[in-house]
């Protein structure tokens, strides 16, 4: 889902300005999940934005001659990613069952 863009260079204002536009769009009970490259501006500001309102996680890809050949990941584990959103989802449905 494409909550918010920004249009500008790529800097530590523009980056806070855009979350914290996705922020006012979203749901403060929701648990967001958030990838993003390895900037490190998005290191800094989504956790200060967040706080603990979100899953955050980094996709860092190493290329050489046009071609993908590593890529690194930080975060949490998929398995906690998939739980979460897993929650998210069926929260409605878990509350008519209790």
């Amino acid at each position: 889902m494409w909550l918010a863009c920004g249009l500008g260079r790529r800097n530590f204002r523009n980056i806070l300005r855009l979350f914290r536009d996705v922020l006012c769009r979203t749901d403060p009970q929701d648990t967001v999940l958030i990838t993003t490259d390895g900037f490190a501006p998005y290191g800094w500001v989504v956790p200060r934005v967040y706080g603990h309102a979100c899953v955050y996680g980094q996709v860092i890809k190493t290329r050489r001659n046009n071609r993908i050949v590593r890529v690194e990941t930080t975060g949490r584990p998929l398995a906690v990613l998939v739980v979460l959103e897993y929650r998210r989802l069926f929260r409605p449905v878990l509350q008519l069952a209790a």
